[in-house]
């Protein structure tokens, strides 16, 4: 994802290893990880049983549902388990001071409609009567985000570095929805 580029520095980017058929055992097992994240994920615990042989194996917490856990929670279980917990916390710390500096960009109403796609979509809005009488769209102040694009997978996979692309990408279209543009 680009709001995590930077951080990898000369690393190689992670492998996916899953998709929408599942998890992928092998492939897994054939990285021969030291750890295995899944934090922000729908782990079974039949999952778990077979990751967990692979390697040691952080799941979400019980008491969170699946792709539930806030991306500040994410950052300082993460933290924990690599033994690096103040800079989770110095992540999480940082983050959270961008989020205030920005909060009184969105002090006026404006929606982010996140949405499949934009040539099929957005047309939905126009021949929705209600929704067309409301002043958010007559006077546009709506922003639009494809699901598929890396903005709108920021507003999915929250984490601490998709945070900072989110604020520095969405919230200057935030206000531009505010301003009616």
């Amino acid at each position: 994802m680009p709001w995590s580029l930077d951080q990898l520095g000369d690393a190689e980017a992670p492998k996916v290893v899953g998709g929408p058929d599942g998890t992928n055992f092998e492939a897994i097992a054939a990285l021969e990880p030291d750890l295995i994240l899944g934090v922000y994920a729908d782990l079974s615990q039949g999952d778990y049983d077979k990751l967990s042989q692979i390697a040691p194996t952080i799941a979400q917490p019980e008491d969170q549902p699946a792709y539930g856990v806030a991306w500040d929670d994410q950052t300082r279980i993460i933290g924990h388990a690599l033994g690096e917990e103040s800079q989770a916390l110095d992540l999480v710390e940082d983050v959270e001071g961008q989020s205030l500096e920005q909060t009184s960009l969105l002090d006026v109403d404006a929606i982010v409609w996140i949405i499949n796609d934009r040539d099929t979509d957005v047309p939905r809005f126009d021949q929705e009567p209600l929704y067309a009488s409301l002043e958010v769209h007559q006077g546009n102040h709506e922003v639009f985000v494809e699901n598929l694009e890396p903005l709108g997978m920021a507003t999915s996979y929250v984490s601490a570095l998709s945070m900072p692309y989110l604020l520095e990408n969405l919230v200057p279209q935030l206000a531009t929805a505010v301003a009616g543009s």
